[in-house]
């Protein structure tokens, strides 16, 4: 439960910066995801909310640098991933052939 609240917690504060934003700070919001990240941060380290009774996980180390760069590997999956993308393909097609008729028949093409 403790994520839990903390995570409805968190988007009331960010709510609650929106709308302080859109009617006090108009030309220099404040940093609203910045705001919850450190509050939490900071309740999270001055209550040891990662120890008992709470037991929250946390990220001890954030990885470094970019992965290496590998090929997908898909083995007996291409099928399948093949059937999906076809339809998806052609429906992509007739949108982009719809709306590019549109445009045309707005501005006058012929």
């Amino acid at each position: 439960w403790t994520a839990f609240t903390m995570c409805v917690s968190g988007l009331i504060i960010l709510f609650l910066v929106k709308w302080v934003n859109a009617r006090y700070f108009k030309k220099f919001p404040l940093p609203g995801q910045l705001i919850v990240m450190v509050l939490f941060t900071l309740l999270t380290w001055l209550f040891q909310l990662n120890e008992a009774p709470f037991n929250l996980r946390i990220l001890r180390e954030i990885p470094q640098g970019f992965p290496v760069p590998d090929v997908p590997h898909f083995q007996g999956h291409f099928v399948q991933l093949f059937r999906q993308a076809i339809p998806l393909a052609v429906m992509v097609y007739v949108i982009h052939i719809s709306v590019a008729k549109t445009v045309g028949k707005k501005h006058g093409y012929r």
